[in-house]
């Protein structure tokens, strides 16, 4: 599962409590940065899948997609703290955290293009031009 944690003394506790499968604790780990202060569209975090094809490394030709996909957080934005570290729809981007909200929209019957949990990159680039 996915942790927020305020300090690296904040791990070692989770660290010692994972064990998947008999007495030894879980060895593999990915470690992040949380970014303290992100950009947000209507007060929610979000992240964005590019999209993008290499057909060369040397030399190196990609081609970029020209849309995306941005995916929100169900619940606004509050910097982190004790206090709202277990809210993980206000924290994480993931579809399957933010999926069993009660507050997230499927973009499906939505008349406009920049409300939902799911949305076009462009529409969030516009979205961002007109703040």
């Amino acid at each position: 599962g996915i942790v927020l944690a305020k300090k690296w003394t904040d791990l070692l506790p989770i660290v010692q409590k994972s064990k998947p499968s008999g007495d030894t604790p879980s060895t593999e780990y990915v470690v992040q940065r949380y970014i303290s202060h992100p950009l947000l569209v209507d007060g929610f975090k979000f992240d964005m899948r590019i999209y993008v094809v290499v057909t060369s490394v040397v030399p190196l030709c990609a081609y970029l997609f020209k849309e995306g996909l941005a995916r929100f957080c169900t619940v606004p934005y509050q910097p982190p703290k004790a206090s709202n570290l277990h809210e993980a729809c206000m924290h994480l981007t993931n579809y399957a955290v933010n999926k069993q909200s009660k507050d997230f929209q499927g973009s499906e019957g939505l008349a406009n293009h920049d409300e939902g949990s799911k949305r076009s990159v462009s529409s969030v680039f516009w979205q961002i031009e007109q703040s």
